[in-house]
Parts: structure tokens; C-alpha cells; sequence
């Protein structure tokens, strides 16, 4: 009930946001098309800015071998990423102690597609996954439809190479979609553009390179180096041929027969109000903006809150709602999310890597991309039992309860009025729904100093917020001085940031 009030509600904002665009020469196009012009005119969802944090769930079957080579993270971040353990194994010559690790423990004849009958995810409980979600303050959801592995959460008719047809004989993605829709979760999915050794794929697929700022490194690099499709399935280490468990030899075309059923499969089920698409390919292989622009004229009827697509469909011809940052430096182009992880650089759950964000760190991502105008969609993973790492409940529950306190801070605020993103100090600064200016500080500071430019004025108010007390502000050198008093901090709350309101 609350969700279809939520819509709603979103519904008549959406009508009225049409009704004034239709004098604007950006208006909505009353019906979409592949051409990129008119594609670049659809409007970003209302529910995005308003929403601020996300969580992406990555499950599959590469949390078997739960490895990620924490040496190659200090060389890069992006190798870290447990998620890619095929990949690393197979082709990245950072990765040498991964292949040891491999060879030493399952042997040089055991291949990735031999950990499918070894993962046995009993423990997974979509309930409790959506439960946490929400406990963590995250608006939207997405759930992994399909990883680079090619493998399947959901009873996909396009292949056999999918959680249903083989081990664990689930369909994750229904489960989970189940309990998501009865939450006020804006709900969508992550799905992989390419798959990494998918034999039906051709040379074609490689995308176009590009400098652009608003790509980043993992979809500019890897997107057309590492996926440069030189082979199809093959052993790692002897270099034979294996097979592309569950997928049938009359597969011939990734695109026509893998690709574009699969996203029309999910869109026509599912529903989804947006998509995380990562790696793309080439535009004028795939055919993305064909497949938006019937997914945005689908969503007209279907998706009254409004839907988003992010900027990995394929390469620089496509068009994009958001634009998605994992390393960025710099201040990204709006809008925008930054995705990270709650395992340093893991992505998928590793039983290597010992460094974990806690709610204080979760919270500083948070709010370096919302003073900035952004989101941010934290991904994590569960184990290869399907339980959940206490790690990351020990992470989520205090942001959840911190958001509680703060949230008028964070959920639909926008850029600061003079926001000077040169000025570097400790706090970060929003600008709330009611025009109110939020100071969030590190509560283990007995004063906040503004350097940012803001009016103090006679009827100028400043509150801690949570603790409805008056403080006041004095002039000091390179700006104004606000002192907290002592008694006021709670100094052993989880999370290592307060607020203070300023309405001018």
C-alpha cells in the first residue's frame, strides 16, 4: 500500500514535470526512438535524487572460490575484484598468485565452470537480504540478474546456462524481486553487457575507446582492451577448449540470440524501474539505443516513477541517464552515482581480503558524493553458503540508524548554494529540501569551522541535529567558528558524524 501511494504521488509529479516541459525544447518525446537526440531528452526519474544511496547485490556462483590477490589491489584498486576470478585466472598478468593459488588448491585441469555443482547457497534467505537492505537506509535495489560469468539468476528461456536449469536449481532473482516489491525499495537489476568467454560472441562486440571524462576507467579500459575477445572458453592453464556449460550449440549471434531476448525477458517480467548495466560493447553491434527506447516508451505505461539507465549500455554512441564513477577523481558530471564496496575492492565476498568499511566509512562515501550533488550504491556480496557476513551487517545496521537521525540531510538534498569544491576540510555540506544548510562534522571535534561561504545574519538559526539545541556561530579567520559543547556528543555512537542545521 505504501509503495502505491509512493507512486502515486510520483505519478503527478511526473505529469506535472511533462505538462511544463511540453514548452521546453527539451521536452519528452511522446514516443522514443533509436536515434540518440531523442533518446538524450528523457528525463532523469524524480526518485533519483530523492533516493541518494543504493545497494547493488552481487551473488553468483564465483563466491565458491572467494579469492581476490590483495597484492594486485595496491597496484590497482579494480584488480581486487574477487568477482573476476575467471578473468584474472585467465588473461591478467598482475594476477600470478592468483593463478598459484588456483593451481595449487584445485589443479591446473579445473576450470571455472567446475565450481557450479560446488556452490550450494542454502543458506540464502531473500528475506533477510531485503530486510538488510532496508535497515540500511538504501532507497533503491539492484539485484544481479547476470554476471560476466554468463550465468543466470532467473529461469531464463534463452539458455540453459542459468541457477534453474543447473546447481543450485533456484531462481534468485524471483525470490528476491518477491520480497523487494513488498518494501518501498525502488527496485532494479545489475546485468552484464558482455559475457567474458561467451563462444557466440564476435570480434564486432568490442567497443569504441574514448577519453571522454564521463567514462571512467573500468568502462573505458576494460571495456575495450580486456574484452577483446581473442578466444572462446578455454582451460587457463593448458589452453585447451572446454565447454560453455548450458548453452546450446545453435546459440551463433551473442546479440540477437543471448543479449537483447534476455533484456527484453527481464524488462517484460520484471519490470525494472532502472538498470545498472556494466562494460557495454559496440553501439552499432548491439543496438542499445533500440532496446531504451523500447524500455522507455514500456516504462510509460509501466513504470510511472520513472526509469533510469546508467552509461554502460555500449560505448559513446548510446545514451545514458547517469553517469557511473567507481575511481573517479575530480568532481563527476551530474548526475551521477559512485559505486563501492563494503569489502575493500572485492565486489563479490572474499575470504582474503580483511579490510571492511564500517558505518563511519560508509557514511564519509556517502556524503563525499552527496555534497557533490550525487549517490551512492554500495555493493556487497553473500557467501558462498548464501549467508550474510556479519562484517557487513556490522556496517549497514548503524548507517541505517544513523540515516534515521540525519537523513533530512542527505535524502533529496542538492549542491550547497556556493558550494566552493576547492575549499578542502573534514566537513561536508548539503543543501535539505527545506533550504535549510546541513554542516555534517566528525563528532570528534569540539568545533566545526566554516570555511564555506555562508550568511550569518541576525535571525540566522544553528541546531545540532538529534539533540534540539541552539548553538552560535562567531566570526573567526577564514570564516565562522561553532562550538559544540561536550555534554551534547554522544562520543561512542557508531557512526563518527553529527550535523548542524543552519536556516537562514
Amino acid at each position: 500500500m505504501k509503495k502505491k501511494l509512493c507512486l502515486l504521488g510520483i505519478s503527478l509529479m511526473l505529469f506535472c514535470g511533462n505538462m511544463l516541459a511540453q514548452n521546453s525544447p527539451t521536452a519528452e518525446p511522446e514516443h522514443y526512438t533509436a536515434d540518440k537526440e531523442t533518446l538524450d531528452k528523457h528525463p532523469v526519474a524524480p526518485w533519483w535524487n530523492e533516493s541518494k544511496f543504493g545497494i547493488m547485490l552481487h551473488h553468483g556462483v564465483y563466491s565458491v572460490p572467494a579469492y581476490n590477490d590483495t597484492a594486485a589491489t595496491k597496484l590497482n584498486p579494480f584488480f581486487g575484484y574477487a568477482v573476476w576470478y575467471p578473468y584474472y585466472m585467465d588473461r591478467s598478468p598482475f594476477h600470478y598468485r592468483l593463478r598459484k593459488h588456483h593451481k595449487e588448491t584445485y589443479g591446473k585441469d579445473f576450470v571455472y565452470d567446475d565450481f557450479i555443482p560446488m556452490w550450494k547457497p542454502d543458506k540464502y534467505d531473500a528475506k533477510e537480504i531485503v530486510d538488510l537492505v532496508v535497515a540500511s537506509g538504501a532507497k533503491y535495489f539492484a539485484y544481479p540478474a547476470k554476471h560476466h560469468d554468463g550465468i543466470c539468476n532467473w529461469d531464463t528461456k534463452t539458455t540453459g546456462r542459468n541457477t534453474v536449469d543447473m546447481n543450485p536449481h533456484r531462481d534468485f532473482l524471483k525470490e528476491t524481486w518477491i520480497e523487494a516489491e513488498k518494501t518501498d525499495l525502488i527496485n532494479g537489476l545489475y546485468f552484464t553487457v558482455p559475457e567474458w568467454y561467451n563462444p557466440a560472441t564476435p570480434k564486432a562486440m568490442m567497443r569504441k575507446p574514448s577519453k571522454s571524462k564521463e567514462v571512467t576507467f573500468v568502462s573505458r579500459q576494460m571495456g575495450y582492451a580486456a574484452f577483446s575477445y581473442k578466444h572462446k572458453p578455454r582451460n587457463a592453464f593448458t589452453k585447451e577448449p572446454v565447454p560453455y556449460t548450458g548453452q546450446s550449440d545453435t546459440i551463433k549471434d551473442f546479440a540477437s540470440q543471448i543479449l537483447k531476448p534476455q533484456l527484453y525477458e527481464l524488462m517484460n517480467e520484471y519490470k525494472p524501474s532502472f538498470w545498472y548495466l556494466d562494460i557495454g560493447g559496440n553501439e552499432q553491434y548491439l543496438k542499445m539505443n533500440q532496446w531504451m527506447a523500447d524500455y522507455y516508451n514500456f516504462a510509460k505505461i509501466h513504470n510511472p516513477e520513472g526509469v533510469m539507465v546508467n552509461d554502460r549500455a555500449s560505448d559513446i554512441d548510446a545514451h545514458h541517464d547517469w553517469n557511473t564513477t567507481e575511481f573517479h577523481s575530480g568532481v563527476p558530471l551530474l548526475p551521477f552515482d559512485k559505486v563501492d564496496q563494503v569489502q575493500r575492492c572485492c565486489v563479490a565476498y572474499s575470504e582474503q581480503d580483511p579490510v571492511w568499511k564500517d558505518g563511519t566509512g560508509i557514511v564519509k562515501i556517502l556524503l563525499d558524493q552527496v555534497e557533490l550533488g550525487g549517490n551512492l550504491t554500495l555493493m556487497w556480496a553473500p557467501k558462498k553458503d548464501g549467508s550474510i557476513a556479519q562484517q557487513v551487517k556490522d556496517a549497514l545496521i548503524p548507517t541505517g540508524k544513523w540515516l534515521k537521525i540525519y537523513g533530512d540531510g542527505v535524502y533529496g538534498s542538492t549542491i550547497m548554494d556556493g558550494f566552493n569544491t576547492k575549499i578542502k576540510d573534514e566537513e561536508y555540506y548539503t543543501k535539505a529540501k527545506d533550504g535549510s544548510i546541513y554542516v555534517f562534522y566528525p563528532k570528534n571535534q569540539s568545533s566545526v569551522i566554516i570555511r564555506q561561504k555562508i550568511n550569518f545574519g541576525p535571525n540566522t538559526k544553528i541546531e545540532l541535529v538529534g539533540k534540539n539545541k541552539t548553538l552560535t556561530a562567531k566570526k573567526v579567520d577564514g570564516g565562522y567558528q561553532i562550538d559544540v559543547p561536550a555534554e551534547l556528543v554522544d562520543r561512542k555512537t557508531e557512526v563518527n558524524y553529527g550535523a548542524i542545521r543552519i536556516v537562514q
